[in-house]
Formats: C-alpha cells, structure tokens, sequence
C-alpha cells in the first residue's frame, strides 16, 4: 500500500487511515530523520506499518527545503504580527507549556488563562521563526506539515505565542472571541477594583485613588491589546476567504 508521511511516526495511506509506523522499520532511511512529506509503499498490518519503502526523495527533499525557507510577515497591528508562509510541525506538550504567563497574552481573555492549564499547546516553526499556539487539542487534520497558513503571535520567550491561525490549504480559520477578549478585561477592572478597595481601607482614600487609577489603566492597555487581536483575526479571516 502506498502513503505520505505526515510526521516521523504516521502515516496517511491511499485509502485514507493513517498508520504507525518506527524508524527502524524503514528498509531505505540511510540516515534520514525528518520523513515528513515522503511517499511510501508499505505492508499494513492492523493500524501499523512494516517494511516501509521510501518514494519520490528528491520530491520530497524539494518540499522539505521550501518549508525551511518560506515565511512572510505581510501585517502588523500593535504587538501582534501576522506571518504567512507553510507549516513544519514540531513536538506537542501535554500541558500548555507558558502557563500563568498566558495572562499577558490574553487581553487575553481569562479563558486564554484557563485552557492554558489544561490543553496542550502546538509547536510549528515557518522558515526560521518558532511559533507555540496555546491552547491547541487535535492537530490533524487541521494544520499538517506542507500546509500553508496565515497565523499571528506576539513575541514571547524566543518564540511567537499564538492563540489565531488560518489554515489557507484548507480554507478553516481559528480565532479567539473579541467578547471574551472584552469580559476579560472587564473581569480584570472589577478584580483590581476590589482589590485596591481593600488596599483603600488600610491605606486610607489616596491608596484606594491610586489603586483604582492603576486598575483602570490596566484595562484600557488589556482592550488596546484585544482591539489589535481583533484586527489580526479579521485579516487572517480575509487571507483565507472565510
């Protein structure tokens, strides 16, 4: 039967299931260790693999250089950026790798904060830039290696961090809600009010003035950043015509 390989480990096979496969049951891999976009023959036994032969290489290696050289930056809006360019998929972490920091993130809506705890987190990299989108659950299907995508971040730790993409190939879009953007700040202004209240009935009205002053301007920085979230999102939306 022959596939492609959609990362070291799968395969999608021409009747369309996907099988497991190792390394070492590659009879032609002469040191290769990113098979990814390799056609295949291969003998299925149950949902793994055996005797895998490798197809096409010089087709294949031709795809493995144009995702390690293609990456645009085609906008901007406040501290977001928006990259276009095809999608070399990296490791996935069992738990969001950036945790509490998500909340910087979330003009970033509390929920950002939450689904950071418990959802994993995808890894891509578009030529040389690295890319971790949080909150991310069940890749396949959805952005595959060789894909072309639109996606925005902001930089964080030496990586873009982003929770909206586009996926161009497929024509399917994933975009964070600008209410939930909004009831994040809103819960942030009430959350720093009560705060600082109590702060006020130890430190008197000045401490309560100041408390309320710097809450207040922490949500109008929190609805800058969801305001330029809002406007990456719109022009990934309009990239991928849906």
């Amino acid at each position: 039967m022959k596939g492609v390989v959609l990362t070291n480990g799968i395969i999608r096979a021409e009747d369309g299931n996907r099988y497991s496969f190792e390394l070492g049951d590659v009879v032609n891999l002469n040191d290769l260790s990113d098979l990814s976009e390799f056609e295949v023959d291969f003998e299925p036994h149950e949902n793994t693999a055996k005797s895998i032969c490798l197809l096409n290489q010089k087709v294949a290696q031709k795809a493995q250089n144009k995702i390690a050289t293609k990456c645009e930056e085609i906008a901007s809006f406040g501290r977001y950026h928006v990259f276009r360019g095809v999608a070399n998929l990296q490791k996935e972490d069992s738990v969001g790798s950036l945790g509490f920091a998500s909340l910087s993130g979330a003009a970033s809506s509390m929920s950002g904060l939450l689904g950071s705890l418990a959802i994993s987190d995808k890894h891509l990299k578009i030529g040389d830039e690295y890319f971790r989108i949080q909150g991310f659950k069940g890749v396949d299907g959805i952005i595959e290696n060789g894909d072309e995508i639109v996606i925005s971040g902001y930089k964080s730790k030496g990586a873009w961090l982003s929770f909206n993409y586009g996926n161009i190939s497929k024509r399917y879009t994933k975009t964070r809600s600008f209410i939930l953007m909004i009831l994040g700040s809103f819960a942030f202004l009430v959350i720093g009010s009560i705060l600082f209240s109590l702060i006020g009935a130890l430190f008197g009205e000045i401490g309560a003035s100041i408390g309320f002053l710097i809450a207040v301007a922490g949500s109008l920085w929190l609805l800058k950043i969801s305001y330029n979230e809002k406007q990456a999102n719109n022009y990934i939306k309009k990239i991928c015509n849906c």
